[in-house]
C-alpha cells in the first residue's frame, strides 16, 4: 500500500500536536535565556489566561456545544495576543512604575520587542 500524509493523517496528528506547542507560546518572551523562571511567567501570564478562559466559555455559550474545538481556538487565540501584549506590557513596565515612564519606556523598546509579539 501507500503511505500518505494527506487529509486524513493530517487532520488526526495537526492538532494534538500544535495544541500544545501553541499553549507554551507566550511563555516563551518571558523567559530569559538560561535564567528563565516558568514560575514567575506563569505569574505573569494568570490575566492573559483569565482571558482566555472567558472566551472560552464565553464561545461555549453562543455555539451550543456544535464544537468544542471552536471554543478551544477562539481560547486559544485570546491566549496568543494576550500573551503577546502581556509581553509587551511588562517590558514597558505597566503597573510597576509612572505612565509618563510607562510609555517611554514603550516608545524606546526595539523593534525587535514588537516583532516578537507580532510573531
Amino acid at each position: 500500500g501507500e503511505v500518505s500524509v494527506g487529509a486524513p493523517f493530517f487532520d488526526l496528528t495537526f492538532g494534538p500536536l500544535m495544541l500544545p506547542l501553541l499553549a507554551i507560546v507566550p511563555f516563551g518572551p518571558l523567559l530569559a535565556w538560561k535564567r528563565g523562571d516558568v514560575f514567575a511567567a506563569s505569574q505573569r501570564l494568570m490575566a492573559a489566561f483569565a482571558l482566555a478562559l472567558a472566551a472560552v466559555l464565553t464561545t461555549g455559550l453562543f455555539i451550543d456545544g456544535a464544537s468544542v474545538f471552536a471554543a478551544i481556538g477562539v481560547g486559544l487565540a485570546v491566549w496568543l495576543v494576550a500573551g503577546a501584549l502581556t509581553d509587551l506590557a511588562v517590558k514597558s513596565g505597566v503597573g510597576s512604575v509612572a505612565p509618563a515612564v510607562m510609555l517611554r519606556r514603550f516608545a524606546g523598546l526595539p523593534r525587535s520587542v514588537f516583532g516578537t509579539a507580532l510573531a
